[in-house]
């Protein structure tokens, strides 16, 4: 009964996990579209301009989250790769990578 216990209480942290990540990463995702609709509108090529994260726009969980996502057996590396390339180019990857946790989320 204590096993089953400690398998849901991590399955639930997991999914808190998961959604406050989702909550962090839309604010991010609307902040950067609105500056991609900024460059249209000032008739700017899109992408002239490099945008990058804050730091600490994202929390050790919202990483541990990410990574976990990504991360599997055959390739343990690869939220770490994920995470690189979210920081070197937030409009391109996070829409990929929210969409990503929503499916994880309605699994």
């Amino acid at each position: 009964m204590f096993k089953i216990e400690e398998e849901r209480y991590e399955v639930d942290m997991a999914i808190e996990r998961n959604t406050s990540t989702i909550r962090q990463i839309e604010l991010l995702q609307e902040e950067a579209l609105n500056l991609k609709e900024g460059e249209i509108r000032d008739e700017q090529p899109i992408g002239r301009l490099t945008y990058k994260l804050r730091q600490r726009s994202l929390g050790s969980t919202h990483i541990g989250s990410i990574a976990r996502l990504y991360n599997t057996l055959e390739r343990p590396n690869a939220g770490e790769i994920v995470l690189q390339y979210l920081i070197q180019n937030q409009i391109a990857v996070l829409p990929i990578v929210y969409k990503r946790l929503k499916e994880k989320d309605v699994e």
